[in-house]
């Protein structure tokens, strides 16, 4: 209900702003009669109730309506939504077409804009991703994460009596399995649980941050979300290198400080808060979803735990070679994935373009206008997966086959027709790590953890608020409890 009564507020205060523009703007509206117009468009505001209110729901809707492409308003801006796979490529090779990265890292975080279009640092900092973040650079970080899962397991087994049981709740054991296993597998000794609750504050209305509001809104509305960040930035400020520290994240910082002309002091802090939101904020979702979905399929749990006893030791720090191996988990996570990813690929044209779509029409889109990709319409295409709103497990263990034989109307699409991690500049670089974090968790609380759901009656529905902006949490959490069963810690001195 909060998030209602921001929203109304909001509105009410940018409806008066928003009514000049529209005013200002009303004679230059372009008609474009090449794109369909999504109907019942209110004045000035446009379709952004609909859109907000549940952004799934209405997309899903808008497509079974107008076809594979139309077009919303959205207070004064237009947005093209181009939901057909085998249109995108054509979209991301267009020249005219750019990533708003500027104004999301200087509004999401604060940064300043003065190295988003430098394109020797951004080499530079890609091939860091590669290195550390795949392959046999992605070892290290995963047995640190286990290392400090299980101690952070360790600690809180130590606060149970015998036999005892605590009440909890599945999101709510989620953010503990990976909140503080990950921050110090990443930014090594940096204490998280002490600025834990300011990362909630920010998490929490981080969705309105991606919405492009005008700055006076967030000082308005958002004063708590912006002191947290600020406290996050100043806490990574003065923690630029931290002992044990990841290889990635050491040169990562070394490279921003080799550039002062591009970074100062303030960017440094801000582009750490960006990083270290960005290894948090899906993973926690991501993985209360996948421990949703298996712990409610019985056939995926007795699958599942025949196969993690089999590939996974219980002392020594697990690699990703050891996670590879267990087929049915990483199909498990893999629809999971499919199941709860929603974000959106948003582009703007910086020029009048005209695209051409693989059934020969022809689209011209305007100056300034946006265009979103959104592979969530992919995801939940009976064409490509039958039986879509259905959790099946197994359904990717044949994964990259399965992948590469995807066909809309016997047209071969490829492994374009699931794209949770976004395409193209816009891939997640730390999405084998993510899974990896998720494959831990389960396989953690499905080997050392007994638990029980307390009055589990309907299926949780995604934060209708969150929708768009990666992997949503439930709207509400799902009352549990736990106990630990045997376990051994890792040796701190590995």
């Amino acid at each position: 209900m909060v998030d209602f009564f921001t929203l109304l507020l909001i509105l009410l205060t940018v409806l008066v702003l928003v009514s000049f523009v529209f005013i200002k703007n009303k004679k230059k509206n372009v008609v474009n009669q090449s794109i369909p117009v999504v109907s019942n468009c209110y004045p000035i505001i446009g379709h952004l109730l609909s859109f907000i209110f549940n952004q799934s729901k209405f997309v899903l809707d808008c497509r079974q309506r107008y076809g594979s492409v139309f077009q919303i308003k959205l207070l004064s801006k237009r947005m093209t939504f181009i939901t057909d796979p085998r249109d995108w490529s054509t979209v991301y090779r267009n020249p005219d077409f750019y990533l708003p990265a500027d104004d999301l890292g200087m509004k999401i975080f604060g940064m300043s804009a003065s190295h988003f279009n430098h394109k020797e640092f951004h080499d530079e900092e890609h091939r860091l991703y590669t290195r550390y973040l795949q392959s046999n650079g992605l070892n290290g970080l995963t047995q640190k994460f286990v290392k400090y899962l299980r101690q952070s397991m360790s600690n809180d087994k130590a606060t149970f009596e015998n036999g005892q049981w605590k009440y909890s709740g599945l999101l709510e054991l989620s953010h503990f399995m990976v909140y503080e296993a990950s921050t110090r597998a990443l930014f090594g000794d940096i204490k998280p649980l002490e600025f834990e609750k300011q990362f909630k504050i920010f998490d929490k209305k981080i969705h309105y941050f991606f919405a492009f509001l005008p700055n006076f809104i967030y000082t308005l509305f958002f004063s708590e979300a912006l002191k947290a960040r600020q406290s996050l930035k100043k806490i990574f400020s003065l923690n630029v290198h931290c002992k044990d520290e990841s290889e990635f994240i050491k040169h990562r910082v070394d490279l921003i400080q080799a550039h002062p002309e591009l970074f100062s002091s303030n960017d440094i802090g801000s582009s750490s808060v960006g990083m270290f939101w960005a290894s948090l904020g899906n993973t926690v979702p991501a993985t209360f979803w996948s421990l949703y979905y298996i712990l409610c399929d019985q056939k995926a749990l007795d699958d599942i735990q025949q196969e993690i006893q089999l590939y996974l030791p219980d002392n020594e720090l697990w690699t990703s070679e050891m996670l590879a191996k267990c087929s049915k988990l990483d199909s498990a996570i893999s629809e999971t994935i499919r199941m709860a990813a929603s974000a959106i690929i948003l582009k703007y044209c910086r020029n009048q373009t005209h695209i051409q779509l693989h059934d020969q029409r022809q689209l011209t889109i305007e100056k300034g206008d946006a265009i979103s990709l959104y592979p969530m319409v992919c995801h939940y295409d009976h064409r490509l997966y039958p039986e879509p709103f259905k959790f099946k497990y197994d359904r990717f263990l044949a994964n990259q086959q399965m992948l590469a034989n995807l066909e809309l109307e016997q047209e071969k699409i490829g492994s374009i027709g699931f794209l949770p991690f976004g395409y193209g500049k816009t891939m997640c670089p730390g999405k084998f790590f993510a899974r990896n974090e998720m494959k831990i968790c389960t396989a953690m609380i499905l080997k050392y953890i007994d638990y029980e759901f307390i009055n589990l009656n309907d299926e949780p529905e995604q934060s209708r608020y969150r929708v768009g902006v990666g992997i949503a949490p439930p709207e509400h959490d799902i009352p549990i409890r736990y106990k630990y069963k045997s376990f051994s810690v890792i040796d701190e001195n590995y």
